[in-house]
């Protein structure tokens, strides 16, 4: 991808009182504008850094003009100030539905959903619960719960519980062949170290077996073998961290249905760094896929402020007998470790089959964020990290919002669905909605968010309410405003997608879940206009030049021209198409003004056929120029003085399509 940016120069951080940061503006302007253009090009992706400096009084006067254009496109803004996303899927939410209502004094958190790949009525959810009499013991208990829906998640039961024990926690369920339905939690019994159970139901959930015993790994999946071709359709799998300090990451496996467990085979072991694993997958051959984070065991305050793991993946291809050597996704994640990564594989016939998917939130900017990579060589190499929540900053970064809990599948069509905890809307960072983003140009781009719940998990910090329990020989006192490690989604074969979560509205955390209906198919670049062209963008040098910013206005203009560093020749249709469009404050808060197709946003195209010779660019040669410009609509004086001290005011994703000469 090819990557655009206005960014003010590191040699401003010195700069503090107002008068001088005018006059080095000045001087900048006049002798050093040109110093500040640099081009860095790599083979998928190429930089521009353009300093362009103004009066930082007059963005002071003019930087709330356009404060809630595009703030969030549901919350009080006037639709002709609102972006247009043409070629946006169309989604459609349903109404909520109250899972857990006939336990309805009970408190629920760590929710987890699974669809019947056979049968799309069929879904099974899990999560931890605490009924208030056991609870009222003063112990540390918790519960775990099975419910089932077999019309499509309209209605749902409670079939399993796992409470005569001292405690249950870390839920996960999934669906095998022929409507084998699987539950897995954590158990701790009187006089007993710590263990797994997992149970099996051969009738998609409605009764279960007794549970197979195995020893613990923390915060464990199941996943099962589902693929058509697989020789090993039907192997169950049981991943997560094991070992002192939770330091190894571990997997189980099953040959027969989960009848019997497979001892541990150890995937990654490495001392002082601990282990939290995301969901499992299995690809349309069979292969296993594990995703899981390496997490250092540095203390930080919150927001943390520093780099603290990293995301790594592993591999079998032959049914969990052996796997590869961890292969790393991102070398580099700050996380704040309240909730976990999460990973998705497309099972569609359409063109991004076996891409994969991980999410997961990350501080790198200083606040929450939802972060989004993906690998089309079943997990070999992985996309730059894509910035997925559209929320803005707040004043400063460590006030958020931090948002939370990202949740990953991926429809029958390849279209990617992904929701999470988003605090926009609660200074405090601790109420959410939940919301939901999609795309269908294999995560190259995803739709602006929209609610899912239709009412918020809301607290008055005055009022938060207490849990106290008895922990060993020591008083335990927690908020309970904790909603777990995970939540739920799911896509069943009719198209749709189950989100699964859980919020206050009843003035307890209860379980709740809806359908979502995205109106579109994944399809190459996004759109049938663009699906015959190919990707240019490692064959080409995007040159950036002729940068004009307009305070008073609010505008910034370059002017784009393309060089072919290939050996064939490029013919037209040669087009950019905009995948991301962010300032360091969030997304919707700047858009493109010029695109040939009137998009604004993910999306917007820019048409440089014009600006060949004939239709066609030779090697070694460079096309004419065409202009792009944007607007941006929210800056404070405190963002604003960010920016001076090197912040980027625009950044966007190019890719850069067209057709080669054969």
């Amino acid at each position: 991808m090819a990557r655009i940016v206005y960014s003010f120069s590191s040699e401003q951080q010195r700069w503090r009182s107002r008068d001088e940061k005018r006059r080095k503006v000045v001087e900048l302007i006049q002798m050093n504008i040109m110093r500040h253009l640099i081009l860095v090009s790599t083979l998928l992706f190429y930089s521009v850094t353009l300093v362009l400096l103004s009066d930082a009084q007059s963005v002071s006067k003019s930087g709330g003009q356009f404060r809630r254009s595009f703030v969030d496109h549901e919350v009080g803004i006037p639709q002709s100030m609102r972006p247009k996303f043409g070629l946006t899927p169309a989604v459609q939410v349903g109404p909520n539905i109250h899972v857990s209502r006939a336990l309805g004094n009970w408190t629920f958190y760590e929710t987890y959903i699974a669809a019947d790949p056979e049968n799309s009525r069929h879904l099974i959810g899990c999560s931890i619960f605490r009924d208030p009499k056991r609870s009222a013991s003063g112990l540390e208990w918790t519960g775990t719960i099975v419910f089932v829906s077999s019309d499509g998640g309209k209605t749902w039961l409670s079939t399993l519980k796992v409470e005569d024990v001292l405690k249950s926690w870390d839920p996960s369920c999934s669906f095998g062949p022929g409507g084998t339905a699987y539950f897995l939690a954590e158990v701790r019994d009187a006089g007993r170290e710590e263990h797994m159970w997992l149970f099996r139901s051969k009738d998609r959930g409605r009764t279960w077996s007794k549970p197979v015993e195995t020893p613990v790994t923390e915060r464990p999946y199941v996943a099962v073998d589902n693929s058509e071709v697989s020789k090993n359709r039907g192997n169950v799998y049981i991943s997560g961290a094991g070992g002192p300090y939770d330091q190894m990451l571990s997997n189980y496996r099953s040959t027969d249905g989960g009848i019997t467990l497979s001892q541990p085979i150890n995937i990654d072991d490495i001392a002082n760094l601990g282990v939290t694993c995301a969901n499992p997958i299995v690809l349309s051959d069979g292969t296993y896929v594990v995703a899981y984070r390496r997490d250092s065991r540095d203390e930080q305050p919150f927001p943390p402020v520093k780099p603290n793991g990293s995301l790594k993946i592993s591999v079998s291809s032959n049914g969990g007998e052996t796997f590869s050597e961890p292969a790393t996704v991102v070398t580099q994640v700050t996380s704040a470790r309240e909730g976990v990564p999460s990973l998705a594989v497309d099972q569609s016939d359409g063109p991004f089959r076996d891409r994969l998917y991980l999410a997961w939130s990350d501080y790198q900017s200083g606040r929450g964020e939802i972060l989004l990579s993906y690998s089309l060589d079943r997990g070999k190499h992985w996309s730059r990290p894509l910035v997925v929540s559209d929320d803005l900053q707040r004043a400063m970064p460590a006030a958020g919002p931090h948002n939370t809990m990202p949740t990953l599948a991926v429809s029958r069509d390849g279209v990617v669905g992904l929701t999470w905890y988003d605090r926009r809307e609660h200074p405090d960072n601790l109420g959410y909605w939940v919301r939901f983003v999609a795309s269908v140009d294999g995560g190259e781009s995803f739709s602006p968010s929209v609610r899912v719940s239709d009412v918020p998990a809301s607290f008055d910090r005055n009022r938060v309410p207490i849990e106290t329990f008895a922990r060993g020989k020591a008083i335990s006192l927690r908020p309970g405003t904790w909603p777990g490690h995970t939540a739920g989604l799911t896509a069943t074969t009719d198209g749709l997608f189950h989100p699964f979560w859980v919020d206050n509205r009843t003035h307890r955390f209860q379980i709740w879940t809806t359908t979502v209906h995205v109106q579109g198919r994944a399809m190459l670049n996004g759109s049938p206009d663009l699906a015959d062209l190919t990707d240019l963008t490692s064959k080409v040098q995007l040159n950036v030049s002729e940068p004009i910013i307009d305070w008073a206005r609010m505008t910034a203009t370059v002017e784009v021209s393309l060089t072919n560093r290939a050996l064939d020749t490029v013919v037209g249709p040669v087009k950019l198409r905009a995948l991301s469009l962010r300032t360091p404050v969030g997304a919707h808060t700047v858009a493109a003004i010029n695109a040939d197709n009137g998009e604004t946003e993910n999306g917007a195209i820019w048409d440089l056929t014009g600006t060949l010779t004939g239709g066609r660019l030779g090697p070694g040669q460079r096309s004419g120029t065409k202009i792009i410009r944007w607007k941006w609509t929210h800056l404070s004086q405190a963002q604003f003085d960010q920016l001076i001290q090197g912040y980027s005011l625009i950044d966007q994703e190019i890719k850069v399509l067209g057709r080669v000469e054969k």
